[in-house]
């Protein structure tokens, strides 16, 4: 078992659940891995999970759950089926059981503007709700392999160094398919002033057939919210390079951001 235990488990909880996965065969299959995660933290950024594997009897064990709901998510490199919710009790144990299939596979490339990302990590989402994480680096081509998917409708997004791409849905059938996630290139935004407020203004795309707002009081995938600083600045990092308009009280400043620049503008 591995994963980030602490955050699901107490210790010496009665709680027992037990996995049994079989082949197309009826026969036992060993090495289905089995992500669990909880139902009060499947948000797209926040959730973690447990990771089992089911022995060459077919079988895995999680004990010291916390009572409550879990999603569990089987994927095989050559089968998969659908996950599966598991109620976690006090009084009595509980049992599941994985009839998996023949499926397709999904490969995923992650590039940072024109050139290929090699450390990060892909997400595999589902009605909203996420599947599985899994990383890559130069070991792996900066490359992500989702084997034995179930036939059916998904969302991949890529995390590098914080930023994200934009959540790409999938619809997988029987066959492989090779997904490419671009993470756009990105620059920073500093705003010097002393009498003006970040959430008294937004950044506008001035791509006037896609104009896009970008409130600096939240954040949003492109960007992050700002930082203040001791001199009443703000800095906005993860902006996204092109042509913007600063818009606040009364007032609009068209500005251009550059890759890899910090781009600086007085109020």
């Amino acid at each position: 078992m591995n994963g980030k235990l602490d955050r699901f488990s107490i210790a010496n909880a009665p709680t027992e659940c037990q996995f049994y996965c079989q082949g197309p065969d009826g026969n036992p299959l060993s090495g289905v891995e089995l992500h669990i995660s909880s139902s009060r933290s499947d948000t797209l950024q926040r959730s973690e999970s447990i990771v089992l594997w089911s022995d060459l009897s077919g079988k895995a064990l999680v004990v010291g759950l916390p009572i409550g709901a879990y999603s569990v998510f089987p994927l095989h490199s050559q089968y998969s089926t659908e996950a599966q919710i598991m109620h976690i009790e006090e009084t009595k144990p509980s049992s599941i059981q994985f009839s998996m299939q023949p499926a397709a596979s999904l490969s995923v490339v992650t590039q940072l503007g024109q050139y290929r990302a090699f450390a990060g990590r892909v997400c595999l989402y589902q009605k909203e709700k996420r599947l599985v994480c899994r990383s890559f680096n130069k070991e792996h081509s900066g490359q992500v392999h989702f084997g034995a998917m179930q036939a059916g409708t998904y969302t991949v997004q890529a995390n590098v160094e914080g930023l994200n791409s934009v959540p790409q849905p999938v619809i997988m059938k029987s066959q492989t398919q090779n997904v490419t996630l671009t993470i756009r290139s990105f620059a920073w935004l500093k705003v010097i002033t002393k009498q003006f407020e970040p959430k008294d203004w937004s950044l506008v795309s001035s791509n006037k057939n896609e104009e896009r707002v970008y409130p600096f009081s939240e954040s949003s995938v492109y960007y992050y919210p700002p930082l203040l600083t001791e001199s009443g600045s703000w800095l906005s990092p993860g902006i996204e390079i092109g042509s913007y308009e600063l818009r606040g009280p009364g007032k609009i400043y068209p500005i251009k951001i550059n890759e890899g620049q910090i781009q600086t503008i007085s109020l």
